[in-house]
């Protein structure tokens, strides 16, 4: 009910407050209530269902951001940067996790979304963005993940967590007929010897 409600009361708070303060005569709350009205009259079962379950943090960027409610995760993107050249990904975590440039984007039909981004021991230095994934490791099957790409949510659920050698690239460049999404960072946390690698399956589009 609440989501049926919501965006009714916003329509009319909208009209209501949008009249740079004027009087609100009963013309205006006449109109306000004709929307409201074409807005129950458009809407559908399927499009109540397209409303996305509210995240518990307001993302730190609607057009790129990775919000992970379980382990406190509200963080820029930075997309398209190399993995091979140091220097880009260092400045880019700097900034916020990385997209691996050449990996797909969330908006496409399928592919792999590649996002990595350090993990460290240091207690002191988690809460920076370049070391945004500390806790990974505390995801489990079925925690949701949300990327906030071009004005659209997607959502992710965890199916798999493993951890590989550091030369171990296949979670990279692995082919895919699904879109998915994979996050990278070193295991243990501070140490590149392995990586921590968590896959998900995106499960909506908002």
């Amino acid at each position: 009910m609440l989501y049926t409600i919501f965006p009714v009361a916003q329509i009319f708070a909208q009209n209501i407050s949008g009249q740079n303060n004027k009087k609100v005569g009963k013309t205006q709350i006449k109109d306000t209530f004709g929307d409201v009205l074409n807005l129950y009259r458009k809407t559908t079962f399927g499009d109540l269902l397209k409303i996305a379950p509210p995240l518990s943090v307001n993302p730190v960027d609607r057009n790129a951001s990775i919000v992970i409610e379980k382990i406190n995760i509200n963080s820029p993107i930075v997309w398209n940067v190399s993995v091979t050249n140091e220097k880009e990904y260092l400045k880019a975590l700097e900034k916020g996790v990385a997209h691996a440039a050449g990996s797909a984007l969330p908006s496409d039909s399928k592919g792999n979304v590649y996002i990595f981004s350090h993990s460290t021991f240091n207690v002191w230095e988690i809460k920076k963005y370049s070391a945004s994934f500390t806790e990974l490791n505390k995801l489990q099957k079925d925690d949701r993940i949300s990327i906030l790409y071009n004005g659209h949510r997607y959502d992710y659920l965890v199916s798999q967590k493993e951890i590989v050698p550091g030369f171990n690239v296949e979670a990279l460049t692995k082919k895919v007929d699904e879109p998915i999404l994979t996050l990278q960072t070193c295991d243990p946390p501070g140490v590149e010897k392995n990586r921590l690698i968590i896959t998900a399956k995106r499960v909506a589009v908002y």
